[in-house]
C-alpha cells in the first residue's frame, strides 16, 4: 500500500495523469472541431477555353457542400500528385454546344490519383447534372423539330419543371443507421496521440524502477522469496491499473464530446496496445540502465510511429507491411 501511495499521490503524478490530458484537450479540441466542420473535397474543374456556360456548371455544382469545386483554365497535374485536390475534370471546346446536341462521349476528361477515393460520388452528380441539361435540350431538340408552337429556348425551360425542385421519378428507401456520426474524424492520427500519450504514463512510472534499483531496494529485496519480483509486480498492477483506467476515462470522454468515430473494438485495441506497450518498456528496463536512455529511446520510437501515422494519412507514404512494427500502426485501418 505505502507504494501504491508513493507512485499515485505525487504532484507529478497528478500532473500527468489529470493535469496534462485537460490540457490537450482544451489544445487540440478546438483544432479538431475546426478541421472537422472546415474539411471539404477539393475538386478542380478546368476550363482552357473560357466558356461562360462552364462556369454556370460550376455554379450549380457549388451547392454541395461535401465538395469545394475550384474553376481553373489551365491543368496542373502536380497538384493531384501532391495529394492537394480529388481529382481533375477537364471540359472540351464547344461544351454547351455538344450538351444541347445530346452528345455524351468525349466531353471531358478525368485526372485522379491512386489514393483518390470520393471522386466517384462528384463524377456521377456531375454526370446527373450534365445529364439533366442534355435531356431538356434533346426534348426542346424534338420538340422544335415537330412544331412551331413553342421556342427552343421556351421548350428548354419548360423542362426544367420536371427536375425541379424533385426530380420525376423517386424511389423510396430506407435510411441504414449506423454507429458513425457524420462530420466525425475517422483519422487515425488521433487515437495514435492517444497511444503516444500512454506511453508517456508508462514511462513516467519506469522512474520508479530505476529509483529502486539505484537505491538498492531490489538488492535488499532479493533475500526474501520472490521479494523482487512481488515488487516487478506490484509495479506491474499499479501501471496496469492506470492505463487501463485511463483508457475508460478517454472513452469516456471520446463518448461524450464525440471527438472521434471509433468502435469498442477500437477501444480494446487501445487498451490492448498500451498493454503490450507497458510489458515491452518493462522488458526493456532490465537491458537499459539509463533512464534517460530509456526516455530517449521510447521518445524516438514513439515519435517515428506517430510521424508515420501522419505521412500515411496525408498520402505522403504508402502503407507497408513492415510498419506493423510500430504500434500506432495496429491502429491504421
Amino acid at each position: 500500500m505505502m507504494i501504491v501511495k508513493s507512485m499515485l499521490w505525487r504532484r507529478s503524478t497528478l500532473l500527468t495523469l489529470l493535469g496534462l490530458p485537460l490540457l490537450i484537450l482544451v489544445v487540440i479540441l478546438p483544432f479538431v472541431e475546426k478541421t472537422t466542420e472546415n474539411t471539404q473535397v477539393r475538386i478542380d474543374v478546368v476550363d482552357p477555353y473560357n466558356q461562360s456556360y462552364v462556369e454556370q456548371m460550376v455554379n450549380r455544382l457549388n451547392d454541395r457542400e461535401s465538395f469545394s469545386l475550384n474553376l481553373n483554365d489551365q491543368l496542373e497535374l502536380s497538384q493531384l500528385a501532391r495529394g492537394e485536390v480529388e481529382a481533375i475534370f477537364v471540359v472540351e471546346d464547344q461544351f454547351q454546344e455538344k450538351v444541347e446536341e445530346g452528345e455524351t462521349e468525349n466531353i471531358l476528361t478525368w485526372y485522379r490519383h491512386e489514393h483518390s477515393l470520393v471522386d466517384g460520388l462528384f463524377k456521377e452528380y456531375f454526370a446527373s447534372t450534365l445529364m439533366e441539361d442534355i435531356v431538356r435540350s434533346e426534348a426542346a431538340n424534338i420538340v422544335t423539330d415537330e412544331t412551331e408552337m413553342a421556342t427552343w429556348n421556351e421548350a428548354y425551360q419548360y423542362g426544367a419543371q420536371f427536375f425541379r425542385p424533385e426530380p420525376l421519378f423517386q424511389m423510396n428507401f430506407t435510411t441504414y443507421e449506423s454507429n458513425t456520426i457524420e462530420g466525425e474524424d475517422s483519422s487515425n492520427w488521433p487515437i495514435a496521440l492517444v497511444w503516444a500519450y500512454m506511453i508517456l504514463i508508462i514511462v513516467y512510472f519506469s522512474s520508479w524502477l530505476y529509483e529502486w534499483r539505484n537505491r538498492g531496494v531490489f538488492d535488499r529485496l532479493a533475500v526474501f522469496p520472490h521479494g523482487k519480483f512481488r515488487l516487478h509486480l506490484t509495479w506491474i498492477k499499479n501501471v496496469l491499473g492506470t492505463i487501463l483506467i485511463a483508457s475508460l476515462g478517454f472513452m469516456g470522454i471520446n463518448e461524450w464530446l464525440k471527438i472521434m468515430a471509433l468502435d469498442f473494438g477500437q477501444y480494446g485495441l487501445l487498451a490492448l496496445v498500451s498493454v503490450i506497450s507497458l510489458f515491452i518498456i518493462w522488458l526493456i528496463s532490465f537491458f537499459i540502465r539509463s533512464r534517460h536512455v530509456l526516455i530517449a529511446v521510447t521518445t524516438i520510437y514513439t515519435v517515428i510511429g506517430v510521424a508515420l501515422v501522419l505521412l500515411v494519412e496525408w498520402d505522403m507514404l504508402s502503407v507497408q507491411n513492415w510498419y506493423q512494427i510500430w504500434l500506432p500502426f495496429w491502429f491504421v485501418n
